[in-house]
């Protein structure tokens, strides 16, 4: 256990991936790829912190789904090895693997259905299960969080490279969107909406875009 592991899970799982989550959740969205890839790639990330990040996806995934969220394991290679890398590879689960989502909890924790030769993924179910799982961990994160990823001298070269190549400063979005809020305004000045013109706040990266994370 490291305060760099505990603090990591913080930021990049109870932050962002179910930051992600609970706003897919909550917006009631009838596409299931966003929610389903999001879900599996929390399941890998947390894994990782878990178990760590050496000894392959697939083993930390599996090993997540079983342990965290009571998955089967002959299940979990299942949900390994045909959603999670046909997600991440072709965009879509394998074959044999269908997937939907519900707008209520009907039967909480069963995320596999099967009719003859085909299965049914409830992927509604799979992200409330992937958010139960997380959320038992922050619990007593020191106990779990136990591997943060780190970077390799390549993947620091290959950074200072692309900081290097970038050439238009942050600075220029943020006026872009400073003028067309002054715009907006104007306009609607101009139609007598309003009486005057309010005065604008600073435009900087940090309260003008919606930043999610930074590691």
């Amino acid at each position: 256990m490291s305060s760099e592991s505990t603090s990591y899970f913080k930021r990049a799982v109870m932050e962002y991936s179910r930051g992600d989550v609970v706003a897919l959740l909550n917006d009631k969205i009838t596409c299931a790829g966003p929610l389903l890839s999001i879900t599996v790639n929390g399941i890998d990330l947390t894994g990782g912190i878990c178990f760590g990040f050496c000894s392959g996806s697939r083993t930390r995934s599996e090993r997540f789904m079983v342990e965290h969220m009571n998955i089967r394991k002959k299940l979990a290679s299942l949900l390994y090895s045909c959603v999670r890398c046909g997600i991440a590879h072709q965009g879509m689960p394998k074959v044999g693997v269908r997937f939907f989502l519900m707008p209520e909890r009907f039967i909480p924790g069963v995320i596999l259905f099967r009719d003859d030769n085909v299965l049914y993924l409830n992927v509604t179910e799979f992200a409330h299960s992937y958010l139960s799982a997380i959320e038992r961990i922050a619990k007593n994160p020191t106990a779990y969080a136990l591997h943060h990823p780190t970077l390799k001298p390549q993947d620091e070269g290959t950074f200072v490279d692309a900081l290097s190549t970038v050439t238009n400063d942050i600075s220029e979005l943020c006026d872009a969107v400073a003028a067309s809020d002054r715009a907006e305004e104007e306009a609607r000045l101009a139609h007598g909406e309003i009486e005057h013109m309010s005065s604008l706040s600073a435009y900087f990266p940090d309260n003008t875009l919606n930043i999610s994370l930074e590691v």
